[in-house]
């Protein structure tokens, strides 16, 4: 009989079974430990700005705040004409991502492995929060720091880089819808088309209304888009003023349209309005949708003027007295012009 005898070891090997929880912990356990690991990860800010600016991390913290500060400049410039809080806000965006792509290669698997060690079991809890330390105290302390290199950048080329516009651009500027009220012309022709193909005034006659009908198509595929107006107002000008600089015609947008949510509604109109061009305007329910939509667009304009945000479909002829009160209100400019084009009585938008 073979005598060989076997010693077992005073000590359990130390396998993945061991570093599993008992089968009596709670998840809330696992939740608090999961709470104290991200207060450690916080707890490492303060070493990881001590780190920054010892003698072997100063380059590389002074290379962060220069690209950090030079990004924030490019975003100011590829916004510029945008308001500051815009561009404040893509600038703490984009530093975060750059935190982000700095240290999840480095840090974010180990803190990922460290939180799920943490939630199976409690043994290497001291060395999970050393990793948690240092992994998220440095994404923490990269992303301030990225933060505000950002915005001082940020904010320098705002000034830096604000474009100059011709005060001419403000003349007939609603300063309550923040809208140049000349825009209303790009589609006053298809209004008034549409108008007399329906007979809105009770006054069209049979041939006037077939050739408004006609022409109406034509009237709505040149119907300008708010960016539109803004592009041929920025040619006109460096047409006739051809001894002024160049204009900067992003810039210009950006201010105008692009940073102002009634004028991006408004832009968003003109192509709708184009596109009923290729629509049956023969149809009621279109052509009811059509009006619906210059109606909206005056309203735009013009906020709450109750003569020009109306849907101007009449019920017959406004009365004396009706005329009156428009021409007290806004001292009969835009009443009489409207009078005399004929437009009906008038109700309140929306209706």
């Amino acid at each position: 009989m073979d005598n060989t005898s076997f010693a077992l070891p005073d000590k359990a090997v130390d396998t993945p079974a061991n570093n599993r929880p008992s089968s009596n912990e709670s998840w809330t356990d696992k939740a608090l430990r999961e709470v104290h690991l991200l207060g450690q990860g916080t707890a490492g800010i303060v070493d990881a700005a001590k780190q920054s600016v010892s003698s072997g991390h100063r380059l590389e913290t002074a290379g962060e705040v220069a690209l950090s500060i030079g990004t924030g400049l490019g975003l100011a410039y590829m916004t510029r004409g945008r308001s500051l809080g815009y561009l404040a806000g893509r600038a703490l965006a984009t530093a975060g991502t750059l935190a982000l792509l700095k240290d999840a290669g480095e840090h974010g698997a180990l803190a990922a492995n460290a939180m799920g060690d943490a939630w199976r079991s409690d043994k290497n809890m001291q060395q999970d929060a050393k990793v948690m330390k240092e992994s998220v105290g440095s994404f923490v302390f990269d992303t301030a720091l990225m933060s505000v290199g950002g915005l001082a950048g940020a904010k320098a080329g705002h000034a830096l880089f604000k474009p100059e516009i011709p005060p001419l651009f403000f003349d007939q500027m609603n300063d309550k819808t923040g809208i140049r009220m000349d825009y209303y012309n790009k589609f006053y022709g298809a209004e008034s088309r549409a108008n007399m193909a329906v007979n809105s005034d009770g006054a069209t006659t049979p041939a006037r209304m077939a050739d408004a009908r006609e022409k109406l198509p034509g009237f709505l595929r040149d119907v300008r888009t708010y960016s539109n107006y803004w592009d041929d107002q920025i040619a006109s000008f460096e047409k006739y003023h051809p001894e002024h600089p160049k204009l900067d015609a992003k810039g210009i947008k950006n201010f105008l349209v692009n940073d102002r949510p009634e004028a991006m509604k408004l832009d968003r109109l003109g192509g709708e309005m184009r596109s009923y061009a290729e629509k049956d305007l023969n149809d009621p329910q279109v052509m009811n949708s059509l009006f619906d939509k210059f109606q909206r667009g005056r309203h735009i304009i013009y906020g709450d003027n109750p003569l020009q945000a109306r849907r101007m479909i009449s019920d017959g002829p406004l009365t004396a007295s009706e005329m009156s009160a428009l021409n007290a209100r806004y001292r009969g400019g835009f009443a009489k012009t409207m009078a005399m084009l004929g437009f009906g009585r008038e109700t309140k938008a929306g209706a």
